[in-house]
């Protein structure tokens, strides 16, 4: 006898995939749950709103804070590099995790290096002052002072 043309046998090959399925995709349900509740932040973070925010918060803001803020975004990229390997076998699937790994991974870098880099303007902008100054000091000193008597 044929087995494909027994409907009870095929009924129940049907039913057996059917629930090796729901299986499979609750593992995949279960695993994008866990991605979202552990990296939700990372992947709903704004780098150019963050980036536009260290900008009109630096009068408020020292250098030394900013650079934690940065080292914290670095430290969370690293966070992430640890915690996705390239794939991830979830029930019959293997799932590629390495482009969400560098995907989030690249958003902290971004928001590091926008920090870092309003850090490095105000230091150029400290330093030009510095030179100014400076500049000034070097001129006062170097015109000539009349002779005073006593």
């Amino acid at each position: 006898q044929d087995p494909l043309s027994d409907a009870a046998a095929m009924d129940d090959a049907a039913g057996r995939i059917e629930r090796a399925m729901e299986v499979a995709l609750g593992g995949l349900e279960a695993f994008t749950a866990a991605v979202v509740s552990e990296f939700g932040d990372d992947a709903a973070l704004r780098v150019d709103e963050l980036v536009t925010l260290v900008y009109l918060s630096t009068s408020t803001l020292r250098a030394v804070d900013l650079a934690e803020q940065a080292q914290g975004h670095l430290a969370r990229a690293d966070e992430i590099a640890l915690f996705f390997p390239d794939f991830v076998r979830v029930g019959l699937f293997n799932v590629r995790a390495g482009s969400v790994r560098e995907l989030l991974r690249a958003k902290r870098v971004a928001a590091a290096e926008g920090i870092l880099l309003r850090i490095a303007e105000m230091v150029a902008v400290l330093a030009s002052q510095a030179c100014a100054t400076c500049e000034a000091l070097n001129a006062s000193m170097l015109r000539e002072m009349p002779d005073v008597d006593a």
